[in-house]
């Protein structure tokens, strides 16, 4: 999944959505998951925290891991 590089500059910070911070983070995850543990770690949290969807809109290169961690914390409750 590529990172995304801006194409201009903004005088104020712009953001990427929930669902593509997501998508990245699992992705560094799953490329690099020793080093990038807390990348694991903050899709859980944010699951948790903010009680997102099964179905969220994520990269469809990661869906598998998103679903596999929402139904991993699922299973738990």
């Amino acid at each position: 999944m590529p990172f995304p590089l801006p194409q201009e500059v903004w005088d104020q910070p712009r953001f990427v959505s929930l669902q593509k911070l997501i998508s990245l983070k699992l992705d560094s995850w799953s490329n690099s998951p020793t080093r990038r543990l807390k990348d694991k770690a903050d899709v859980i949290e944010l699951i948790k925290v903010l009680h997102l969807p099964r179905e969220l809109a994520v990269d469809e290169a990661v869906h598998t891991l998103y679903l596999e961690t929402w139904d991993a914390l699922a299973a738990e409750l």
